[in-house]
């Protein structure tokens, strides 16, 4: 798998994320309402289904490639504390991105977390279909300067 590349994708993946992050949402909505930690104020399902959508496409990317995966749970009532996708012993979050976002972005909090991850892949969204994405491993992001972004401190890499 290349370290960065640009991924064409079929349009009812949109349509998937919709759904599906969706019912994220709702499945969730009581943990994002008793803490301030998982509530994004008046964001309401967005994030949930930018997150799928990002999930989604790298799948559909690995799949398309022959690259023998597993995916995560779509919906859980509790946190998903597993990798989103495992590729043999590659465990990688995704992290979905906007396509005006300066910036790779990874929770400092979750990072240092066990989740036995030791991939990040990126997806950021483009127009027509098409997103582009990047790979780090997860010692590459331990050298990422961290900032106070919206909600909490993050790892931060200007996207170049």
């Amino acid at each position: 798998m290349e370290r960065q590349g640009t991924i064409k994708y079929p349009n009812f993946i949109n349509e998937c994320a919709a759904y599906i992050g969706k019912l994220r949402h709702l499945y969730n909505y009581e943990l994002n309402n008793e803490t301030d930690k998982y509530n994004r104020f008046g964001q309401s399902d967005l994030p949930d289904i930018l997150g799928l959508k990002g999930e989604l496409i790298f799948s559909y990317y690995t799949a398309k490639n022959d690259i023998e995966h597993t995916n995560a749970a779509l919906l859980s009532n509790k946190p998903i504390k597993e990798p989103d996708i495992i590729i043999n012993n590659v465990n990688i979050d995704v992290k979905t991105i906007n396509k005006n976002a300066p910036h790779f972005l990874v929770n400092e909090e979750a990072h240092k977390k066990d989740k036995k991850i030791n991939t990040y892949v990126f997806v950021r969204l483009k127009e027509n279909n098409l997103a582009d994405y990047w790979v780090f491993d997860y010692k590459e992001v331990n050298d990422w300067e961290v900032k106070f972004f919206k909600y909490t401190n993050a790892y931060c890499k200007l996207i170049w």
